[in-house]
């Protein structure tokens, strides 16, 4: 070996083979690194695939709720308008009948039996009320042999109004202002002619019109005198006089005086101050026999007597007052009050003012 030669020392190569020891040690991670990274990422997954389920859900919610929407409102059915919802209401009372209206087009007028919706100068539906114990087949009879519906204007056929059994005159001639048809019914004792336009431009609202009529029950009727009222049975008829059931009222005779028997109870007002038993005492209290009581009826004091003399006025009379005027209810053969049906009618008087 050269003397002069320096030989290098061993300790100089070592740094080199540790720095790259640690070089290589700070490229590799340990485990707990590892483990770091990999649970780091595995909570990243788990993060985008909740997130993607829960749009990804939200998302078919609204598609199932936007698909849902439009077959609900299809099903839904649409609601049918009534023409006549808005339309008066007609009640006749003293008749027993109803009907329905469009008072923008016609109005009311009342002329006896008869009611009419009147439209211009015209009308274009009426009803007439006839109190008859004829069959329909009979009234028209009598109607034509009196010269109402004469065959050669008017063509009678058998038909049916609403549930009702029915006759239905077609107007043949062409001199009515209105030509009009007419529906004959009879309810209880009570005929009714229904007549209506066969206008075209009337029709359709006549239809509705007629669709609209109907019959009130008619246990009981109601007469309405000027300033009372009462009640009777509905197969009785009156004359403004007296009301009566057409099948068993009859007078007969006792001792030259005529007396009224069942099913019939004549009335009369008397438009008067006096108090009703002045009134009663001047016109009835100085026959021999005449007799009276005090009564209530229908939570009115009433005074029921008894007439023993005249022509057709001797009985049982029973007399309200309000007053004003003097209402009396007979003669009767028997005391009126003791009479169910009579003092039924009796008991449904009153005064209306």
């Amino acid at each position: 070996m050269d003397p002069n030669i320096q030989t290098q020392p061993v300790q100089n190569q070592t740094p080199v083979t540790q720095m790259s020891l640690q070089q290589t040690t700070a490229q590799i991670p340990s485990s707990g690194s590892k483990f770091k990274w990999a649970l780091l990422i595995v909570v990243l997954l788990l993060i985008i695939g909740g997130g993607t389920y829960y749009l990804g859900a939200r998302q078919n919610k609204l598609i199932v709720q936007k698909q849902a929407t439009p077959t609900v409102t299809q099903s839904t059915p649409t609601p049918t308008s009534d023409p006549t919802a808005n339309w008066k209401t007609y009640t006749n009372t003293q008749n027993y009948y109803s009907f329905q209206y469009p008072d923008a087009m016609f109005s009311i007028q009342e002329e006896g039996s008869r009611t009419r919706l009147l439209e211009g100068m015209g009308y274009a539906f009426e009803v007439n009320a006839i109190q008859t114990t004829d069959t329909m087949e009979n009234w028209l009879i009598k109607e034509k042999n009196n010269g109402q519906f004469p065959d050669d204007n008017w063509k009678s056929v058998q038909s049916t109004f609403q549930s009702y059994p029915a006759l239905l005159l077609q107007s043949l001639s062409n001199t009515m202002q209105v030509a009009m048809d007419v529906f004959v019914i009879k309810n209880n004792n009570l005929i009714y002619e229904i007549s209506f336009s066969k206008e075209a431009s009337d029709k359709t609202v006549v239809d509705q019109i007629l669709s609209t009529f109907k019959f009130i029950n008619q246990t009981q009727k109601t007469y309405t005198g000027k300033d009372f009222t009462f009640t009777y049975p509905n197969n009785w008829l009156t004359d403004n006089t007296q009301v009566y059931d057409p099948l068993t009222a009859y007078r007969g005779g006792n001792g030259g005086n005529t007396i009224l028997y069942r099913g019939q109870l004549w009335f009369s007002e008397h438009p008067t101050e006096q108090s009703l038993d002045q009134y009663i005492t001047q016109y009835y209290g100085n026959q021999q026999g005449f007799k009276s009581n005090t009564v209530t009826v229908s939570n009115l004091q009433a005074e029921s007597f008894y007439n023993p003399v005249g022509e057709g006025t001797a009985g049982w009379y029973i007399g309200f007052s309000n007053g004003k005027n003097v209402v009396l209810f007979g003669p009767e053969e028997q005391d009126i009050v003791q009479d169910p049906t009579l003092n039924t009618i009796i008991n449904s008087f009153s005064f209306t003012r």
